[in-house]
């Protein structure tokens, strides 16, 4: 989380992240473009999705903890710190999910004093 937030705060693209904006634009049209994002954006879940079933299996979060639910709240988090800091320009969205990501993380971590305190 913490790399892909860098690439987000950083403008990499002047719109934040490129697939959040592209997305944003051509979610509710149909063709090409729209399948190539919905792609990418299975992708990208799979790979959050697998990460997190990685570290269940390693033991380091609880065996009853939802993948799927998991990966959907770090991934909502990430985007909407996107779409605020681009819309309010400032950086405060960042610094506020990455706190909300840590704590959704202790809560299904088998040992939380693992994890960083910030």
């Amino acid at each position: 989380c913490e790399a892909w937030i860098a690439y987000s705060r950083e403008r990499v693209f002047r719109g934040g992240c490129f697939f959040y904006a592209a997305t944003a634009e051509f979610d509710a049209r149909s063709g090409r473009v729209h399948d190539a994002l919905a792609s990418a954006q299975t992708g990208w879940v799979t790979f959050v999705e697998e990460t997190i079933e990685e570290a269940r299996a390693a033991g380091e979060l609880a065996v009853d903890t939802d993948v799927c639910q998991l990966a959907f709240e770090v991934i909502a988090l990430l985007e909407l710190a996107n779409a605020e800091s681009v819309l309010q320009n400032n950086n405060l969205g960042y610094d506020k999910a990455a706190r909300a990501i840590l704590a959704r993380l202790r809560a299904a971590a088998t040992d939380p004093a693992r994890l960083p305190l910030r």
